[in-house]
């Protein structure tokens, strides 16, 4: 497999990305961008720039800049996710970190080797029913620096043979624990798996090896990961068999900025703070149903911080019905403070489903809230299958601009949305223009 992957990266070509793939790498890039420039400011982003003594200036070495580029973007939990992880968190960080090494011609490359990290994350994800969250692994830990170092392969135009060298090294540098969500080491999850794709492409680059099956192999990742140890080995490379997957599956941009699992109940209640009925000073109980799966991923009844809060059920589906909004701005300390807030999230009740999802491992058949009036009254809310925002369910692009502005917003110094727009749009057209605007705009991130 990881020959074959190797081999099938290494024959991509620009014409090779549709219309479609390409708007989709086009929305990934631009929403990556955003939660990055909004991340950039956060704890644990914060204290790694101090660390690696870049507080004032980006970082000389691509690794250190994928590092910190990967952890803002994921600081917030407000990056896309697909193929069981936060796939954009990881992939444009890493892509953005390589510019400087690259041609400028060689930016109009970036769409294609975006598809490429795609599909190298989706090939390794793809042969394991069950997610490595059922054991306790992180999937954007273990499946990003494979995702990263075949984009990064694509991009800096890697041979077969280095490409293949590239895909096992970083089989080999995955890592993330579930028991870490809610901490400021979740982030940093996706800035490791960024950093580690870019150093095993740069490595093999310059003529380290590693084995030439490092993903299938009895003792390869996919075997010694899988949790219930039977990854499906015999499949095709899909690469060698149709087009990308990014022409058929896009990633689900979250609407919320926290973990993904608490969006189904969020727009449940959502749904119910629409009601013109639905007083949430009215509230005597709140009852959410959720899969078993998602309610230990979501740990904090009672968050202390606002980093745990990110990984709240009750904090999330209560700020719902009190505001009838979850943003940036619901995040902080004084929103989480709220005495009201407090008071109604200790009305609530967690039921779990024994129905599940028949697509989608780890989730129930479908999330909901019902909530107990003082009065008696009982309303419930809609069955919630997939949140807006999904790829089923995606977003217009109006709600996507609003979120980007208020993304970049949240820094000084960063170009306007529109300006970001033409960043992108101008990969097809006039790449080394484009270069020059997106090395401006990583400038501008620091």
């Amino acid at each position: 497999m990881t020959q074959r992957l190797a081999e099938a990266l290494t024959r991509l070509r620009p014409e090779d990305l549709t219309a479609v793939a390409e708007d989709r790498a086009r929305i990934a890039f631009l929403d990556t961008i955003g939660v990055t420039a909004a991340g950039m400011a956060e704890p644990p982003v914060r204290h790694l720039r101090r660390v690696l003594g870049c507080v004032e200036a980006m970082p000389q070495a691509p690794r250190d800049r994928a590092l910190v580029l990967g952890t803002a973007a994921h600081a917030l939990d407000y990056d896309d996710v697909a193929f069981g992880g936060h796939v954009s968190a990881v992939i444009v960080p890493a892509l953005l970190a390589l510019l400087p090494e690259i041609p400028p011609a060689d930016a109009a490359r970036l769409p294609l080797a975006y598809a490429a990290g795609i599909e190298a994350w989706a090939e390794t994800s793809s042969r394991e029913k069950t997610l490595y969250n059922a054991k306790g692994g992180h999937p954007t830990g273990l499946l990003g620096p494979i995702g990263a170092a075949g984009a990064a392969s694509v991009l800096l135009r890697l041979d077969i043979v280095a490409t293949r060298s590239a895909l096992s090294m970083a089989a080999s540098l995955g890592a993330g624990l579930t028991v870490n969500f809610g901490t400021m080491t979740k982030p940093l999850h996706a800035g490791r798996a960024a950093e580690a794709g870019v150093l095993a492409a740069l490595l093999a680059r310059n003529g380290m090896t590693a084995a030439p099956d490092g993903i299938e192999a009895p003792n390869g990742f996919l075997q010694v990961h899988s949790p219930g140890g039977t990854p499906d080995l015999s499949m095709p490379v899909a690469l060698e068999q149709s087009l990308l997957r990014l022409e058929t599956v896009s990633p689900s941009i979250k609407c919320f900025p926290v973990c993904y699992a608490a969006h189904r109940a969020i727009d449940a209640a959502l749904a119910l703070h629409a009601m013109p009925d639905c007083d949430a000073a009215e509230i005597a109980a709140v009852e959410i149903t959720t899969s078993p799966r998602h309610s230990t991923t979501l740990r904090y009844r009672d968050p202390q911080s606002v980093a745990e809060a990110r990984f709240s059920l009750e904090f999330a589906v209560c700020r719902a019905l009190q505001t009838g909004r979850l943003g940036l701005a619901d995040l902080a300390s004084n929103a989480l403070a709220d005495p009201e807030l407090r008071a109604l999230m200790a009305l609530c009740t967690r039921h779990l489903s024994d129905e599940v999802d028949p697509r989608l491992d780890g989730y129930a058949a479908h999330d909901a809230v019902r909530l107990h009036m003082r009065d008696g009254r009982v309303l419930e809310s809609p069955h919630i299958t997939r949140p807006l925002g999904h790829a089923e369910n995606p977003l217009g692009q109006e709600d996507l601009d609003s979120k980007l502005a208020d993304c970049l917003s949240q820094k000084t110094g960063m170009p306007t949305p529109a300006a970001c727009h033409g960043m992108v749009n101008a990969l097809r057209d006039d790449a080394p223009a484009a270069y020059k605007d997106l090395s401006t705009l990583a400038a501008a991130l620091w």
